[in-house]
């Protein structure tokens, strides 16, 4: 029973015996007795100080809930070396650890906060901050759990036939919407990279082995998972074009080409030469982006701009993540083999991750080139 309610309980129970006091006292067509009347008077007493506490407790509650209003959702923050080490990793012991898909990928919290937004657990691989070096983490990740192939579905036209916009007493035949759809199997892929002779110092070490897997060997995996993704982006042959002077007129010119099919490009991905190129975009009057705090990217056009690590000459993309497809994830595998280098007190590592980025529909595409 909460506070609120054991106070209320108690009211009620003083009131009636109160009430008792009198009832009596007319039933029998007499007076009150000095007893009588000194217990009524006691008991109305508390029944006010009752009043004064519930309504104590009410103003809590509204104020509680006020407060919860203008907090931010907690998020749990998790890394691939906590993951790791919360499996029970020990370089001597236990030096193999399975990380399931569903810690991998970014899900929703399992119970409603008390905001009015649901918060999120983001998955370990998913870069912290104004990270904007992989694109990966900003595309519609589904969690693959331990197959090895998935069954999704693929969208090669659509075309659409007659005129959606009617008058309600139209006798002419609908709008009709072609589309060429099918269903196709995948196999995943395996992304693995392995650390030779790691001092075994540092897996020794909780806070060391920490930062070096959340900085090196998160970094590596996410380095291979994005390649992989562009890769197949480039696999699907998306249309493309490179209409336009400036780094700005191309964006502006193609991000109107994909509007016009459709699409709703988010994400403007470049090389880190076309972002510098980008932010250093200037006009008679200075730069045309104002300098930003270190980390975030040029707003344009409603795009979030991704600098991929290692992009070298290729060339921009435009994205519609709800449009192009999905990232399947499967479990991760972290490995540890102290007794190759013992000799040396080293240890190889090897983290594996099975994934797939399957193409839905070529139109979430668009690149940014003359050919």
């Amino acid at each position: 029973m909460s506070v609120l309610e054991d106070l209320r309980k108690k009211r009620v129970e003083l009131r009636s015996a109160a009430e008792q006091i009198l009832t009596r006292a007319q039933e029998e067509s007499r007076d009150l007795t000095a007893e009588e009347l000194a217990d009524h008077t006691a008991k109305a007493a508390e029944v006010r100080e009752l009043d004064d506490e519930v309504e104590r407790q009410l103003e809590k509650q509204v104020a509680e809930v006020r407060a919860q209003a203008t907090r931010e959702p907690e998020v749990e923050t998790r890394t691939l070396g906590s993951e790791i080490l919360k499996r029970g990793f020990d370089l001597k012991s236990n030096p193999s650890v399975t990380i399931g898909a569903d810690d991998l990928v970014q899900t929703r919290a399992q119970t409603v906060p008390a905001v009015n937004a649901w918060a999120r657990l983001p998955g370990i691989l998913v870069p912290l901050g104004q990270d904007q070096r992989f694109l990966f983490p900003r595309l519609n990740t589904i969690s693959a759990g331990e197959n090895t192939t998935v069954l999704d579905w693929k969208q090669s036209a659509r075309t659409l036939t007659g005129t959606v916009a009617r008058t309600l007493s139209a006798v002419t035949a609908k709008a009709t919407l072609d589309t060429t759809t099918s269903a196709v199997t995948e196999d995943l892929q395996q992304f693995a990279v392995v650390l030779p002779t790691i001092p075994n110092q540092i897996l020794q070490s909780i806070p060391a082995f920490n930062d070096f897997m959340n900085s090196e060997g998160a970094f590596q995996i996410s380095k291979a998972i994005d390649t992989h993704v562009l890769a197949q982006i480039v696999a699907a042959t998306p249309s493309f074009s490179n209409t336009g002077t400036s780094t700005i007129d191309k964006v502006r010119t193609q991000i109107g080409t994909m509007r016009g099919t459709g699409a709703n490009p988010t994400l403007l991905v470049v090389s880190p030469t076309d972002a510098t190129a980008l932010d250093l975009s200037a006009d008679a009057g200075g730069y045309v982006f104002a300098t930003r705090d270190t980390g975030t990217a040029s707003p344009i056009f409603g795009c979030t701009v991704v600098e991929r690590i290692g992009g070298g000459s290729d060339p921009m993309y435009l994205i519609d993540p709800d449009m192009l497809g999905v990232l399947y994830m499967g479990s991760m595998r972290f490995d540890a083999d102290p007794y190759t280098g013992f000799s040396t007190n080293t240890t190889n590592l090897r983290v594996e991750v099975n994934a797939l980025f399957h193409v839905r529909n070529v139109q979430g595409a668009y690149r940014i080139a003359a050919t």
